[in-house]
């Protein structure tokens, strides 16, 4: 059966159960969409095709015209599925039979595993067995209102530890396992799932390491090994040698300054004949009003000055 042919025989059962004395057109897909959850498109779909194959009568050749008119059941029967043989329907019940043993079969086997899990949830809320903290965790893996980070927070520390309770780590690996088979979460929660269960199988393969080969080279297998003491000793030597090298160097330098310094007084003390023109600088021309001045201080200069003509108490007469 074709999906066209499928949605339109949804479109005679909503007809059959819901308008017994006929609908029109936007009341048919209304209660469709309700009915099947699927788009407009699909319902003009199978009406066209409840039309072509005349199980529906009435109606109008255009949608404007569809809006008022009833749609009914066509009388002659034709929209009834055609009958189906004994042995057709004993082979049909067959299967339904052996499809639902397989179902209770799950179920069954789901509804242990779940008791199980309950058994086990109470007991690690008691916290006897594990601890308090093992017990919390596992919970938090359960809890299905707690976010999918958290939960697989709660399963990596879980995994990560020893745990006295083998059933607690098969719980966490269960957890993990539904994950990577979940294809409607996102992929860095199925990779990080996939991650933590393989850490929790088997160790993380790490490249060897290559190590260089002991140098034989300057080794004598003849020359016994040296002592603590001797080697300490040789050291130790070694150290005071440096040391007395590095202060003769600076005593040295210390010398060569001072002498050069001794050199520099002199030429300045001597003569100006009597000085190499290639080690005294040359002096450093000044202007002719600077030999009158004082740094600092004002230049000597003709001011006037002060005459008294009088006395400095001016008698009262009266």
């Amino acid at each position: 059966m074709s999906p066209i042919e499928k949605n339109a025989r949804r479109l005679v059962g909503v007809l059959v159960q819901h308008f017994p004395a006929g609908a029109t057109c936007e009341d048919l897909r209304k209660q469709f969409e309700k009915d099947t959850s699927l788009n407009r498109q699909s319902f003009y779909n199978a009406l066209r095709y409840v039309k072509e194959q005349s199980w529906f009568v009435g109606g109008g050749k255009d949608r404007w015209e569809q809006r008022d008119q009833l749609y009914t059941l066509n009388p002659d029967n034709s929209w009834k599925p055609p009958p189906v043989s004994v042995g057709e329907q004993l082979e049909m019940a067959k299967r339904n039979n052996d499809r639902l043993e397989y179902l209770v079969d799950l179920q069954a086997g789901q509804l242990e595993g779940l008791q199980g899990e309950v058994e086990c949830l109470r007991d690690w809320s008691s916290g006897n067995a594990n601890g308090i903290a093992v017990s919390n965790l596992a919970q938090i893996v359960s809890d299905s209102t707690a976010s999918l980070r958290q939960r697989l927070r709660a399963a990596a520390v879980v995994l990560g530890y020893k745990v006295q309770d083998t059933a607690v780590t098969e719980f966490a690996k269960r957890f993990l396992e539904s994950l990577c088979a979940n294809a409607d979460i996102p992929t860095d929660y199925r990779i990080e799932a996939g991650e933590l269960l393989r850490r929790s199988e088997d160790v993380m393969i790490r490249p060897p390491i290559e190590r260089p080969p002991a140098r034989t080279d300057n080794a004598d297998p003849a020359e016994p090994p040296e002592d603590l003491a001797t080697l300490v000793a040789r050291q130790r030597a070694r150290l005071i040698e440096c040391y007395w090298r590095t202060l003769n160097s600076r005593r040295c330098a210390a010398a060569k300054l001072s002498r050069l310094s001794r050199t520099a007084i002199a030429a300045t003390a001597a003569p100006a004949t009597t000085i190499p023109s290639e080690s005294v600088a040359p002096e450093i021309l000044e202007l002719d009003r600077r030999q009158f001045g004082v740094a600092h201080r004002v230049l000597d200069c003709l001011v006037s000055e002060v005459v008294l003509d009088r006395s400095c108490i001016v008698p009262l007469v009266g």
